[in-house]
């Protein structure tokens, strides 16, 4: 009897441990963090949109969509780049590399995610935002992810899913894409090639050691890199202006943005004239920075103008 009692729990806890360990795995497979940053434009989008408190249910069916399509979409890429993972440093710990978690598993999760996600915008948006979301895995997981391993190309294409999200956003809360919808848009394409770019050349090597074909892999010496990021910064800054062109924002968010646009574009510039690491890491920093700040001086310019 002594015995049957002692082995009854060492059997639970075995079970508790391995239910925790595919709970980890899980959340660890839809890589949080940059699912509420893919999420966070989305509602960042919305939110410049909504009237008020009327809008507030739609704004968190919106987030709640949007997360579990982002968290489903990045999980199937998990899935489908599961081998190419296991090549490289920063990514052989992600759980289908060590095994944390099945593929089976991997891939039915991640289906699942997505089609919750799509079915919450589908009853509590509407079309248009349902199909947009819909394009954005589509285009992700079937004209991204396996052009990496072809042309360096695939890092403009990839900006496209990428930067969709806010006009999923806006279009949840409108019904319609308009002027506005399009310079969100804008703005997030051209953020998106220098951070990708500053972040493949501090992975390079990991990029080419797994055979993906990304311009940082294929640049030995760096210069076309730096000339690629700096040419999006550049081109970043007047697109950045156009929320005040188009009366989406003032003079505070005019001065904010112009300042801290001007910043990421001296650092771009840092990096294209000396190729390095520090440099590189300088520029995906401050890119981590520059999209809330643009959304956050667009509240804070709104802020001010009902003082």
């Amino acid at each position: 009897m002594r015995e049957g009692s002692l082995r009854e729990p060492i059997a639970e806890k075995g079970q508790a441990r391995s239910w925790r360990t595919t709970v980890s795995a899980c959340v660890a497979l839809t890589k949080p963090g940059l699912t509420a940053m893919s999420a966070g434009t989305s509602v960042a989008g919305g939110l410049l949109a909504a009237r008020g408190w009327q809008d507030a249910g739609t704004l968190a069916s919106l987030a709640f969509g949007t997360f579990l399509v982002g968290a489903g979409a990045i999980a199937l890429n998990q899935y489908v780049e599961r081998t190419f993972d296991g090549l490289m440093r920063r990514t052989i710990r992600r759980p289908l590399p060590t095994g944390a978690l099945a593929p089976a598993h991997a891939l039915a999760f991640g289906l699942a995610l997505v089609i919750v996600g799509l079915f919450v915008l589908a009853i509590f948006t509407n079309p248009l935002a349902t199909g947009l979301a819909a394009l954005t895995v589509a285009t992700y997981l079937l004209v991204y992810t396996p052009l990496k391993r072809k042309t360096h190309l695939a890092t403009a294409v990839g900006g496209i899913p990428g930067a969709i999200p806010p006009v999923i956003g806006w279009v949840a809360l409108t019904g319609s894409i308009s002027i506005e919808a399009y310079i969100l848009f804008l703005v997030l394409y051209l953020w998106q090639i220098p951070h990708s770019l500053a972040l493949g050349w501090l992975f390079r090597e990991d990029y080419r050691r797994a055979g993906y074909r990304l311009l940082p892999s294929l640049d030995p010496t760096g210069k076309a890199t730096g000339r690629v990021v700096l040419l999006f910064a550049i081109a970043l800054l007047p697109a950045s202006v156009l929320p005040y062109v188009v009366g989406l924002a003032g003079i505070p968010f005019l001065v904010g943005i112009l300042l801290v646009g001007s910043a990421f574009t001296a650092l771009s510039a840092r990096f294209a004239r000396n190729v390095s690491d520090r440099e590189a890491r300088a520029v995906f920093v401050s890119s981590l920075i520059y999209v809330p700040a643009f959304y956050g001086l667009m509240w804070v310019d709104r802020l001010v103008a009902y003082l």
